[in-house]
């Protein structure tokens, strides 16, 4: 992942460096994954009615056919997935360590885009946790800025609300398949076994998705306001921290 101007992102960091290969382990034996929950709404785009009773499966919209939705609000969760015992991460396993709030959404036929930003309220209930604090980091920080939840935290002590991080997710749905009343929910052969049913009265339809995501931070004006008072956070964050940790 890349952000527009203030370089890479270190996932894990020094947190794994120490223990795995120069990929820190990512796709070799843990990995992220999304658990999400999207809210909106949807028309289709068909050049003729569609019996949704008669849909077979497996069946595909024509050309420039296919569901047109609008997302509203939801949360995207990413947790550590490392099963394995040889893994650096096998502690972790099934540790949440971002959530992302969706604001709005929409699609073309085929293609989905959503939009929405990061936030770090779920974790302020939790132990404190370095792991989580600095997993998303930057390789060359920015004004003592050195991961997703220092700016996020700095914005809330703030109160600066233009300081978010951003983020949008782009996905092709592939295949373009009709939603199909009752069934498996109109699953590829391939995924077949990992359909859930779809409700009673419901059409549904699962897709296999190919997906990029960009962060984009705040622009340089905010973040030298974030920076302004960095080094009153810095008490502030080890004061909270102190605070939290009292049973």
């Amino acid at each position: 992942m890349r952000l527009p101007w203030m370089g890479n992102l270190d996932v894990g960091g020094s947190q794994l460096q120490q223990s795995s290969d120069s990929l820190e382990g990512y796709g070799a034996n843990w990995f992220f994954r999304f658990d999400y929950q999207i809210n909106g709404y949807s028309t289709a785009s068909v050049s003729s009615p569609i019996d949704m009773t008669t849909v077979t499966l497996g069946q595909e919209f024509l050309a420039n056919e296919g569901l047109i939705p609008t997302f509203t609000d939801g949360i995207l969760k990413i947790f550590i997935d490392a099963p394995s015992a040889a893994s650096p991460l096998n502690s972790r396993n099934n540790q949440q360590v971002l959530e992302m709030k969706l604001t709005n959404g929409g699609a073309e036929i085929a293609n989905l885009d959503l939009l929405g930003y990061v936030d770090y309220t779920w974790y302020e209930l939790l132990p404190v946790d370095s792991f989580i604090e600095d997993l998303f980091n930057f390789q060359v920080p920015k004004n003592g800025l050195t991961s997703f939840y220092d700016i996020w935290k700095h914005a809330q002590v703030n109160n600066l609300a233009d300081a978010a991080i951003n983020w949008d997710l782009n996905t092709n749905l592939t295949p373009n398949l009709i939603p199909m009343v009752g069934g498996n929910g109109n699953y590829p052969v391939a995924l077949v076994n990992n359909a859930p049913p779809c409700a009673a009265g419901t059409a549904c339809r699962s897709t296999a998705l190919n997906t990029d995501i960009g962060f984009y931070v705040p622009e340089p004006g905010s973040l030298a306001l974030l920076g302004a008072g960095l080094f009153g956070f810095g008490g502030m964050k080890r004061a909270a921290s102190r605070r939290r940790q009292q049973p």
